[in-house]
């Protein structure tokens, strides 16, 4: 999910980050979709390195583009990240590994029909927790389904 290339809007975000600004990005692309759909606003904030867990949506700055893609892999030492992996929700493949300084902010929440969607949430969680199990488990149920279909009609 791209949220920007824009070099000015690069050093904005990290001038209202250092301030503990909370900000509001409209995010383009479908690599985090459905967790964040194209088009959809974003609620960014600061975090503290030693706070970010694997799980975590954060956005990151990957050349001169923001990207907001799902912490799946997470290195640490003595407590603070060393190395990790981003993944898009949407896409089968993990970017480049990035070290701490690259992170920029967290994404704590996307608006969607006028709402807020909080993504620390247990429901948000556990709705990504679900919807990861049943990408997994799809052509394990459509064999099975088969499976069934079939042994009726003998």
């Amino acid at each position: 999910m791209i949220t920007h290339s824009n070099g000015a809007l690069l050093g904005l975000t990290d001038d209202l980050m250092a301030n503990d600004c909370q900000i509001r990005f409209r995010a383009t692309g479908s690599s985090m979709h459905p967790t964040i759909r194209d088009g959809e606003p974003i609620v960014l904030q600061r975090i503290d390195l030693a706070q970010l867990r694997k799980g975590d949506i954060v956005l990151s700055r990957q050349g001169d583009r923001l990207f907001a893609h799902r912490i799946v892999k997470l290195t640490k030492a003595h407590g603070l990240p060393t190395s990790m992996l981003l993944r898009g929700d949407g896409m089968a493949s993990c970017d480049l590994p990035l070290g701490p300084g690259a992170i920029v902010a967290k994404v704590v929440a996307v608006e969607r029909r006028g709402r807020l969607i909080d993504l620390g949430s247990r429901r948000a969680k556990a709705a990504f927790t679900l919807r990861r199990w049943l990408l997994y488990r799809r052509p394990l149920a459509q064999f099975a389904r088969l499976t069934v279909s079939l042994a009726r009609k003998i």
